[in-house]
């Protein structure tokens, strides 16, 4: 028994590169989300919006600022097929997923599976998958397109503009995946606090990732005025979407959003609604306490320069907000469907434990390992 316990661990612990990594991805992608939506995507017995069967809503998805959507639904077909919309959203989460893994710099098999299993079967994809199962495809494809921008906003300093590109893509298929990126982003400025990046080049990429973000935000903003021009249509300022400018302006009004993207990040993580609530939420509560124990403790034993502890904590309290922005812009919308950078923070605490910069005794690491890993696998079996 101790044999095989330890094949296991050896094998789960082994690093993967390049093609063979995204192999594990792709595989592991599709087998946790073959079982946790084949249902969806084998038969028509759908509810709620997922009746609709042809999709010739183009004027009503412009209208909400998802002018997009049209364009990639005539290349797919209006005539939606479940089987279709569904491999196709396996494909996308598994692009995204890859670059997820690289950007965290997550090699093991063991934290590869993990992330296919938590971003193919988390409450979102689950939602989609029952009540809005047309769309899986598009919002998948919006990730996928966030993903890439957070990509080259990371990987590649002379990028700017592709990264500004795949943003507004994402956000004019669904506005929600947007701050996925925006999440990612931010975690990835921790762990390179972590591994002692100078808080003068910290500082450089914060501000090019700022003015990323506010770009990809404006040209969208504009696109999708001009395509309600075009079209001759109105925006939608009650639904999902971006309303007037001046609705900003009301300072106690940004206040309250501000605060209620907080309470609705933190809510979240108390309530979430999914399958034995009580458990999912406590065990998450010890896995996020754990790993923020380790980053505070790492950050003490790699001794971090003064303002690298500042930046961090600012950082680090700003994470919800990041995480919820949306929230803000859409002046307070909330849904299941727009929660899906929620469960970046879960991939991000595999990250923590690969972290080479992180040095701790054995026994030290092997205890915070595996609350992650016992959070996360309950997470993906509560999918299934």
């Amino acid at each position: 028994m101790k044999n095989i316990f330890s094949n296991i661990k050896k094998n789960c612990s082994k690093e993967i590169f390049g093609l063979k990594k995204l192999y594990y991805i792709v595989i592991f992608v599709f087998i946790f989300g073959l079982i946790g939506h084949a249902y969806g995507f084998l038969d028509f017995n759908f509810s709620h919006d997922s009746s609709i069967m042809v999709q010739s809503d183009s004027i009503w998805q412009i209208m909400i600022g998802r002018f997009l959507q049209p364009i990639y639904v005539s290349i797919r077909g209006e005539l939606f097929s479940p089987f279709l919309v569904g491999i196709l959203s396996l494909v996308y989460i598994s692009i995204a997923a890859y670059l997820i893994t690289d950007i965290f710099n997550i090699k093991s098999i063991g934290g590869v599976i993990l992330t296919a299993g938590i971003l193919s079967t988390n409450s979102v994809v689950t939602l989609i998958s029952g009540t809005y199962i047309y769309l899986i495809d598009v919002f998948m494809l919006s990730l996928m397109c966030s993903c890439i921008g957070a990509y080259y906003c990371i990987k590649f300093k002379n990028k700017n503009v592709l990264a500004v590109i795949f943003l507004v893509i994402s956000l004019g298929l669904y506005q929600s995946y947007w701050q996925v990126a925006i999440l990612i982003l931010m975690l990835n400025l921790i762990q390179d606090i972590l591994s002692k990046v100078e808080s003068r080049d910290i500082l450089k990429k914060t501000i090019r990732y700022i003015l990323i973000l506010i770009s990809s935000i404006v040209l969208y903003y504009i696109l999708m005025k001009v395509f309600q021009i075009i079209y001759n249509v109105s925006g939608i300022n009650s639904y999902n979407s971006i309303p007037s400018l001046s609705t900003y302006l009301d300072i106690t009004n940004d206040i309250k959003l501000i605060k209620g993207a907080y309470t609705g990040f933190i809510r979240y993580y108390i309530h979430p609604s999914i399958h034995k609530e009580w458990l999912v939420a406590l065990l998450t509560i010890i896995c996020f306490s754990v790993n923020g124990l380790v980053i505070f403790a790492g950050s003490i034993k790699n001794k971090l320069s003064f303002s690298n502890y500042i930046v961090l904590i600012i950082i680090t309290l700003l994470l919800p907000l990041g995480g919820n922005i949306v929230y803000v812009i859409t002046q307070g919308m909330e849904h299941g469907l727009m929660l899906y950078s929620f469960f970046i923070p879960y991939v991000f605490c595999i990250a923590i434990f690969e972290n080479n910069s992180i040095k701790f005794k054995n026994y030290t690491k092997f205890l915070y390992c595996s609350v992650s890993i016992i959070t996360i696998s309950i997470l993906i079996f509560n999918g299934i």
